[in-house]
């Protein structure tokens, strides 16, 4: 934070929470938060934290991340529109041969108790980026404290 000190985003009050969000053509984008709560069965019975799943047919089309508890940090940027951004490599290799890539992106708003979807999107055919907004994600929520031996036990 320029002080010595650290900025933190405390999403630990949606964990596990399941959020989705229409992509194009009939099919949408789901993301538990913090763990892997999705079920993709077409793509090797996998148990994944974010995939992609075709509405007309209700199957999952593709793995976009799984979740590494909590080694994959977010990367703050304060230029701009403030946010922070998820960047996960491990998801399903793409029809291309391509590694593929996503973005989930959070931003701050103080309206929004707990989140608001601003929208799914792809860039070419492998790097997928979901964007959200909630209060959680602004620098001025104080973060909530708890005893350690609650995390690591």
């Amino acid at each position: 934070d320029g002080n010595g000190g650290y900025y933190y985003l405390d999403l630990s009050e949606l964990k596990g929470e399941t959020i989705h969000g229409e992509w194009k053509n009939g099919y949408e984008m789901y993301y538990s938060v913090c763990a892997n709560n999705l079920h993709c069965w077409q793509q090797g019975d996998a148990q994944v934290m974010s995939s992609i799943d075709n509405r007309q047919t209700n199957t999952c089309e593709h793995t976009l991340a799984v979740w590494e508890e909590g080694r994959n940090q977010p990367i703050l940027y304060t230029n701009g529109n403030q946010h922070w951004s998820f960047h996960y490599y491990n998801g399903e290799i793409c029809s291309n041969g391509q590694n593929g890539e996503e973005h989930i992106r959070w931003f701050c708003d103080e309206s929004v108790d707990t989140y608001k979807v601003l929208g799914a999107y792809s860039e070419g055919n492998c790097i997928f980026d979901l964007n959200i907004s909630t209060k959680a994600a602004c620098l001025s929520t104080e973060p909530k404290w708890m005893d350690a031996k609650q995390v690591f036990n």
